[in-house]
């Protein structure tokens, strides 16, 4: 009979055991556990997560040395064959969470974002600090996530998409709109013909985004009409002022298309010129 509650005890042990074990084993939703590896590449610091899977994502956490020198900064797709999931990331110490990264330096002035970076639920790293003036400019159609603007740094957007407007009001952000669009300049282009947006006031254009693509063509420069007649003169044209939105007529939402996008836009397109191989 001892025998038996013996072996009963012992079994119970080890599926408790069982149990235990399998509870650490870390799924592909849960956070690392630790600090993630850190590396440099270009301008970039960031961490790389290796999941069970063998999945591997890399997270921005900060800049190098030659990064803190830069006055514009592009979020990048991938670096060192990497993914770049987001700016930031936690690791859980089994009592409490961690945060890791930012992007900082006193010399940068404008850092350029994709719509969003390809995880939402784990960008958490800041742009910048309270006391910073740095603009975050996105391409894509949207403003990306809330955790990374923080309503409480003066960090501005733009957005080639006016009417997304209604996410930095929900956030208390201070917003204008791109009055730099450069449009891809063909049929059935992605992100709506948009390639990339900027804005300037009255000023010349400092910061020449990276040639656009097209298979079967080489890019031929930017111009100022879509049949590329006229080209834009980086070194002499100036821009239209920077368009800043009154809060307090945003909240109305035909007031503001009227205002900022019938009646007073000055913005300008800028077409890419495409020459057939």
């Amino acid at each position: 009979m001892k025998k038996i509650i013996s072996a009963i005890i012992l079994l119970i042990i080890f599926c408790l055991g069982v149990v235990v074990f399998a509870g650490c084993q870390r799924t592909e939703d849960d956070l690392p556990r630790k600090r993630l590896p850190e590396y440099e590449s270009g301008y970039f610091r960031y961490a790389v997560d290796t999941w069970p899977s063998g999945k591997q994502k890399a997270y921005l956490i900060g800049l190098t040395e030659s990064g803190m020198q830069q006055t514009e900064l592009i979020y990048p797709d991938t670096i060192d064959g990497y993914a770049v999931y987001g700016i930031g990331y936690e690791f859980d110490t089994g009592f409490f969470q961690i945060s890791v990264g930012e992007i900082y330096s006193d010399n940068l002035q404008k850092f350029f974002m994709p719509t969003e970076p390809i995880e939402m639920g784990r960008v958490l790293g800041t742009v910048g600090s309270i006391e910073d003036d740095i603009r975050i400019v996105y391409w894509g159609n949207s403003f990306g996530n809330s955790s990374l603007l923080d309503a409480s740094n003066p960090i501005y957007g733009y957005n080639l998409y006016v009417e997304k407007y209604e996410f930095l009001i929900q956030i208390n952000l201070k917003f204008s709109i791109a009055n730099v669009s450069y449009m891809y300049n063909y049929d059935n282009a992605p992100n709506d013909g948009y390639y990339w947006v900027d804005s300037y006031d009255e000023s010349l254009i400092t910061f020449i985004p990276p040639e656009p693509t097209r298979d079967g063509y080489t890019f031929g420069g930017w111009y100022k009409d879509s049949e590329c007649t006229d080209i834009w003169n980086f070194d002499t044209d100036i821009t239209g002022k920077e368009i800043l939105v009154d809060r307090s007529e945003a909240f109305n939402y035909e007031a503001f298309i009227e205002h900022y996008v019938k009646i007073d836009y000055s913005g300008i397109s800028l077409y890419a010129k495409w020459i057939e191989v």
